[in-house]
Parts: structure tokens; sequence; C-alpha cells
């Protein structure tokens, strides 16, 4: 790819990749560190900031008005409860399935 005739869109997608990368790089060896110290994955991130998750408007606009502000509290909901929120569906769900299995979380069986 030649970085010169990127456009604003494509350049920004290159950077949200690489930046998303580099930050799962970096969370990798920091799991990887804690679970050497016997440190629980789970309590590593469950006072983290949602916004932390790369998460669609939609998606992120939805956890805000339901109060739900930190990774610890997303993961304490069952999939029924989140999709019981108005305007949050299933590729909604399934985003945040999938984020929070980046870090390693899921939510609540």
């Amino acid at each position: 790819m030649n970085i010169s005739i990127l456009t604003t869109k494509e350049a920004k997608r290159l950077i949200d990749t690489r930046t998303t990368r580099l930050v799962s790089k970096m969370l990798n060896a920091f799991i990887q560190y804690q679970k050497i110290k016997k440190v629980p994955v789970r309590t590593i991130y469950d006072h983290q900031d949602v916004s932390i998750l790369p998460l669609s408007t939609r998606s992120a606009n939805v956890l805000n008005n339901h109060n739900i502000k930190t990774i610890g509290d997303l993961c304490s909901k069952r999939r029924n409860e989140l999709l019981a929120f108005r305007n949050f569906g299933r590729k909604s769900l399934y985003e945040i399935i999938e984020e929070l299995a980046a870090f390693g979380r899921t939510l609540k069986e």
C-alpha cells in the first residue's frame, strides 16, 4: 500500500488498525506478566472504562445510557439483558462479545 496516495478515510482506518494492534500487543504482554504473577486476569480489567473497547457509536451510546461504565459492569450483564436495551441488537451484542474476548473476558452466563 502506497501511503502517499491514501484518502483520509483510508489513512484513519490504517491508523486505527495499527493502534488497535499495538494496544492489543501491549495488553497481551501485560496479561502474560500478570499470569506469571498468578493475578486473575478479570481483576485487571474490571475497573477499566468501557471506552477502551473499540465499539461502534451505537453500542457505546447504549452502554452509556444504561450507566454501564466499566468492563466489570459490562461483564456482569447477561446477553438477554443487553438485548432488552433499546437500540441494542444482535450486531451490537456480537460486537461486544468479540471485543471482550480480545481482553479475555465474557458476558455473564
